[in-house]
């Protein structure tokens, strides 16, 4: 499954902002079945996208323990990705073992 990296990037002639694709991640969230198995999925996945795109691989993976942001729970944060990158995909990457939601613009939480 392809996974479209989007973010906003104005258009003199459309009148304003518009989403645009800029990277494909590669990743099948339907093909694991827990939260852990997945955001380490979608975080190599990410950084292997990024490297296509130009970037530092700079996503990284956080636990439970790490307690990031305050929240206890699986997450893959790139602060350092196209603007906002998390919002679109959030809606995309869903699974047997739950679903993600964006704590920023820049990182996901693996949630049931």
């Amino acid at each position: 499954m392809s996974i479209p990296i989007q973010t906003l990037i104005y258009d003199r002639f459309a009148g304003g902002d518009v989403l645009r694709t800029v990277a494909q991640v590669d990743f099948d969230p339907k093909s694991v079945s827990t939260k852990e198995a997945a955001a380490k999925g979608f975080c190599e996945a990410l950084n292997r996208a990024a490297i296509s795109m130009g970037y530092s691989p700079t996503a990284r993976f956080c636990s439970p323990e790490d307690e990031y942001m305050g929240q206890r729970a699986w997450c893959v944060t790139w602060e350092d990705g196209p603007y906002q990158w998390a919002i679109p995909v959030s809606f995309l990457v869903t699974g047997p073992w739950g679903y993600t939601e964006p704590y920023y613009g820049f990182d996901l939480c693996f949630v049931e």
